[in-house]
């Protein structure tokens, strides 16, 4: 408590066997604090662990014990650590024993500050960027030789695939990855086959802390990748209290779990005239080249549009066209009975076969359309590295949230609305697909600069709502001026306005409700809860009638963002009980 409530992030653990979990997966650890016991163990026990792995063997520890047995504290002294107190735990104690692990330079002895790198190898940040890049991927290439030869009798290549490693990054300045080298090897050569596993883990982890430092020094940033799945390597040192989120921050931040999971993925070494001749290639002055029109053709884009198409006929169905389009999706049972229970009830018995028939006749043809609309979206497209579930439950959450809210205010043609809302994401959509680096990079970049819409052009040469109006375009999917403008997130057409300033609300609705804590739908809800907020002056200013006041309408609207993000979960797996 005392060292998060001063800025530094803190791993707990509560035995020997988590702590060094912990330790093997963020060996960059500024310090480790421990108590004489641990439940029936005893701190020499986490020390002699922490002494016997190469990597590790010089990271400062402090303990703090209520213990004043003289050969206790001798023995501590004996094994080196760097202080020792009796409790209670004193601020400035704890704050002055990290300034002492820090004074160490331990970090800089594992990881050569960049300006020192730069200076010896004589070149520049970006380049150095570049070189940490490919470094990393020496590292991951090398982790899965090894994995393949764990069994194999040929020690050599095994020996020869570390030692190339460990060259290329002591080149770098990036000295750990030698460590973790011998202390693999030596497992090896003892068939330790479990720990050497636990080791080639912690260089993956470490390679991931690699590409996100060489993205920061591109001035892509640290803070949207932040959290990479599979450790938190960021030096554990002085941090800024973060804040709470502004509307502004999430909309930057809308697809950052997407960000995080592309660039935590070992892509391979990339450099900034690569991505420039990528750029290039489906955008020339603002109009789309054969490439760009290639990229349309995706299958899952296909889908994307033909989906849209589906929502846009929506008037002319009839309840056996909606059926038959839930009979169609595999598996979508157990979904629609899990929407059916939420929103009646009189609950479906478990285990009970979904009538489609009657599901339809209670939500009606259009919310049933809507459903069919998402879950096409939830179970089209590919499988693969790429983690398009994130992107799709993005989508379906835009169209739900847009579907409902436009009913909430009584709407025409509410799944318009909803069109537009997933119309919004197509840009997106469609790079991701055909460049997920290019996308991550352009959502990350937002982090720096202005505006989305900077940082889009900055990677893309076009931002991705003018990418979208261009594909919706050369898709043939509607003459509708409203698509357009909402995929630009402008309003050139008066009659669109208050379709386009009710998508930008979905928008952070749909972003703070995905964040899933209550902090960010507060941000969101107090914006709306001011007169002045851009939807209701919008609405005025087209003399709309608002079915009750702001007030109302925003403590009706958050819980329905809440079951919306939930259903969207239902749809692609991500079973939730909240």
């Amino acid at each position: 408590m005392t060292l998060t409530a001063s800025g530094h992030e803190v791993l707990v653990a509560g035995s020997i066997a988590e702590a060094m979990v912990h330790l093997r997966k963020n060996p960059l650890v500024d310090l480790v604090v421990l108590d004489n016991q641990f439940g029936l163990e005893k701190g020499f026990g986490l020390i002699a662990e922490i002494r016997r792995l190469k990597f590790l063997n010089d990271i400062p520890l402090t303990v703090y014990t209520d213990t004043r047995d003289r050969d206790v504290v001798r023995r501590y002294l004996e094994l080196g650590v760097q202080g020792f107190h009796l409790k209670p735990y004193k601020v400035e104690t704890l704050l002055a024993e990290l300034q002492r692990a820090h004074a160490k330079g331990r970090l800089e002895s594992l990881i050569e500050p960049a300006e020192v790198a730069c200076r010896r190898l004589k070149v520049t940040l970006e380049q150095y960027a570049g070189l940490l890049n490919s470094g990393a991927g020496a590292a991951e290439e090398c982790c899965q030789t090894v994995r393949r030869l764990l069994l194999s009798a040929d020690d050599s290549r095994v020996s020869m695939a570390f030692r190339t490693m460990a060259k290329q990054l002591n080149q770098l300045g990036v000295h750990i990855i030698e460590k973790l080298g011998a202390q693999a090897e030596d497992e090896l050569r003892r068939t330790e086959y479990s720990a050497c596993t636990e080791t080639l883990g912690t260089i993956d982890n470490v390679a991931m802390f690699l590409r996100r430092r060489a993205l920061d020094y591109l001035a892509v940033g640290n803070s949207v990748v932040n959290g990479v799945p599979g450790g938190t390597l960021v030096p554990f040192g002085q941090r800024k209290t973060q804040q709470a989120p502004t509307p502004s921050v999430l909309r930057d931040n809308s697809i950052a779990p997407y960000v995080r999971a592309i660039l935590s993925q070992p892509i391979g070494s990339f450099g900034t005239q690569s991505i420039l001749r990528i750029m290039e290639a489906p955008f020339a002055g603002g109009e789309l080249t054969p490439s760009g029109y290639n990229w349309i053709n995706h299958p899952s884009v296909l889908l994307w549009f033909d989906v849209i198409s589906w929502l846009h006929g929506v008037e002319n169905y009839v309840d056996s066209d909606v059926v038959s389009m839930l009979e169609s999706l595999r598996g979508f049972e157990s979904t629609m009975e899990a929407v059916l229970n939420r929103s009646e009830s009189n609950t479906v018995p478990e285990g009970f076969e979904v009538d489609y028939k009657f599901a339809v006749k209670k939500l009606g043809v259009t919310k049933g359309a809507i459903l069919v609309a998402a879950g096409r979206i939830a179970r089209g497209g590919l499988n693969g590295n790429i983690p398009l579930s994130l992107l799709r439950q993005h989508a379906i959450v835009l169209m739900l949230i847009g579907f409902e809210f436009a009913r909430l205010l009584k709407v025409t043609l509410p799944h318009k609305v909803a069109i537009a809302a997933l119309l919004d994401k197509i840009g997106l959509w469609t790079v991701a697909l055909n460049e997920p680096l290019l996308a991550a990079l352009a959502l990350a970049r937002t982090q720096h600069v202005s505006s989305a819409v900077e940082a889009e052009e900055e990677v893309l040469g076009i931002s991705f709502g003018a990418a979208g109006a261009l594909w919706i375009k050369a898709a043939g999917v509607s003459n509708d001026a409203l698509y357009m403008d909402t995929a630009r997130g402008t309003s050139s057409v008066q009659e669109n306005g208050v379709t386009v300033a009710l998508v930008q609300a979905v928008k952070q609705l749909a972003l703070a409700a995905s964040h899933g804590d209550t902090a960010s739908l507060n941000v969101v809800a107090d914006a709306m809860r001011a007169p002045d907020y851009p939807l209701w002056e919008t609405l005025k200013r087209h003399a709309v009638p608002l079915p009750a006041e702001p007030l109302e309408l925003v403590e009706l609207i958050l819980p329905m963002a809440k079951s919306v993000v939930w259903i969207s979960e239902q749809m692609l797996g991500m079973r939730s009980n909240s």
